[in-house]
C-alpha cells in the first residue's frame, strides 16, 4: 500500500481562530490514507488544535522564532530542516507574515510546489503593519501556486496589479465548514439555556480574538445601547487575545459586568450558535469571516460592518452596516432582527459553496495531482 502524500501546512500556532479552524476542517474530511497534513509552527506553546492533529496522524514541527525574534537563526533553522525533510514535496503556506523566509528556504532546498494562501486583508495599523507589508512583498515571487479567500485577500498578498493577478493564476477558495455541525438544534438551545440560566433573555454573540481587528470596543458601545431598550440582553464574548483586559475595564467602566459574559476559547461552538439569538461582526477588517458563515449555518441573523466583504454574504441572513453609520442604525437593525425563526440553513449554504466536503475533494485532486 502506497504512503499518503504529507502536505506541509505552515501558520503561526494552531490555536482556535478562523484560519486554523479552516485547515481543521479540511484535515478531518480529506481522505488521510492518500493525503496527510503536517505543520510548521512558530511558538513552543501547545495549540489548541494539537492534541487532534496528533490522532489524526499529524506531526508537528516548533520553531521558536516568536520568542526569540531572531530572524537569521530563524532562517538558517529553515534551510536545516528542509535539507533533512525531503519528504515534502508540497509546502502549504497559509501564514503570510513569515512567509517569504520559509518559502525561500523551500525554494533553495528543491521543494517543488509552493503554494501561497492569503487569508487576509490588511495588517493592524502602525510601526508593526508596515513592517509585516513589507515582509510579504516576496512571497508571489517565492510561491508558484496562489490561493485567496476573498478578493480584497487577493488585492492584499499578490497587489493589483502583479503578474500572478494579471494572468488569472491566483485561484479563491471558499473558507469551507462542516455546515451539518451547526445546524441549529433547539434541545441543544434549550439545554445550554437553562445551563446558563438565562432560559428568557436576549443572547446577542461575538466570536473573535481580542484585538484591533474584531472592534470589541465598538460591540461594547452598541451593547450599552441595546440594554438600555433590553435590560434582558445578554453579551456573550467569545475568544481570547491581547485586548481582553481592556474590553473588561471597558465593560466594567459602564456597569455591564453582570449582562458581559467572557467565555473564552471554547470547542462548543455549534452548541453556543445554537444557544444565541443574533450575531454581532462589526470588524475593522476581514479577509473572509468564517465564524459569519457558521453564524449563517445555525439561522442566526448576522450583523457585520461593510468591512466584511461580499464572498460572506452566504445566505439572505446578512445585514450589512457601515462602521460610519450611526449607532442608532446598529440598535436598530439589531432589535429589528432580534426573534427570527430558525430554521436549517444547511442546504444554502453548501449552494453557497461553503461546505466543507466538496472543498476536500477539490484539495485532495488538486494535491494528488501535483505529484
Amino acid at each position: 500500500m502506497l504512503k499518503p502524500i504529507r502536505v506541509l501546512h505552515v501558520v503561526g500556532k494552531m490555536h482556535r481562530a478562523g484560519l486554523e479552524t479552516f485547515i481543521m476542517n479540511l484535515y478531518r474530511n480529506i481522505d488521510r490514507t492518500k493525503i496527510q497534513f503536517d505543520f510548521l509552527t512558530h511558538y513552543e506553546e501547545e495549540g489548541d488544535y494539537d492534541q487532534e492533529i496528533y490522532a489524526l496522524g499529524g506531526k508537528i514541527h516548533r520553531f521558536s522564532v516568536m520568542e526569540d525574534k531572531n530572524l537569521i537563526s530563524y532562517l538558517k533553522e529553515l534551510n536545516v530542516f528542509f535539507k533533512k525533510h525531503k519528504e515534502y514535496k508540497i509546502v502549504h503556506g497559509h501564514w503570510a507574515t513569515l512567509g517569504m523566509f520559509y518559502f525561500f528556504a523551500a525554494k533553495r532546498n528543491g521543494v517543488r510546489y509552493r503554494i501561497a494562501h492569503a487569508h487576509n486583508d490588511r495588517m493592524p495599523p502602525g510601526m508593526r503593519g508596515e513592517f509585516i507589508n513589507f515582509l510579504i512583498k516576496p512571497i508571489k515571487y517565492l510561491a508558484n501556486n496562489y490561493f485567496a479567500c476573498s478578493q480584497p485577500a487577493i488585492k492584499w498578498l499578490y497587489g493589483k496589479k502583479s503578474k500572478v493577478v494579471r494572468k488569472n493564476q491566483v485561484k479563491i477558495v471558499n473558507n469551507a465548514i462542516d455546515s451539518e455541525k451547526f445546524i441549529y438544534n433547539k434541545n441543544i438551545r434549550e439545554d445550554y439555556r437553562k445551563k446558563f440560566d438565562l432560559e428568557k433573555n436576549f443572547i446577542i454573540g461575538h466570536i473573535g480574538r481580542f484585538d484591533f481587528q474584531k472592534n470589541h470596543k465598538f460591540i461594547i458601545k452598541i451593547f450599552k445601547d441595546i440594554i438600555e431598550k433590553d435590560d434582558q440582553a445578554i453579551l456573550f464574548l467569545i475568544g481570547s487575545g491581547p485586548d481582553m483586559d481592556v474590553i473588561k475595564n471597558q465593560v466594567k467602566n459602564l456597569g455591564l459586568e453582570k449582562s458581559v459574559y467572557f467565555l473564552g476559547n471554547r470547542a462548543d461552538i455549534p452548541e453556543l450558535l445554537s444557544t444565541i439569538d443574533l450575531f454581532l461582526l462589526p470588524s475593522n477588517y476581514e479577509a473572509l469571516g468564517i465564524v459569519a458563515i457558521e453564524a449563517q449555518a445555525a439561522g442566526l441573523p448576522t450583523v457585520v460592518s461593510d468591512a466584511v466583504p461580499e464572498e460572506a454574504y452566504a445566505t439572505e441572513l446578512v445585514k450589512p452596516l457601515s462602521l460610519n453609520a450611526d449607532e442608532k442604525e446598529w440598535l436598530k437593525v439589531v432589535l429589528k432582527n432580534k426573534h427570527i425563526d430558525r430554521s436549517n440553513m444547511m442546504d444554502e449554504i453548501k449552494k453557497s459553496g461553503y461546505d466543507i466536503n466538496d472543498l476536500s475533494d477539490f484539495f485532495e485532486n488538486f494535491y494528488l495531482e501535483m505529484i
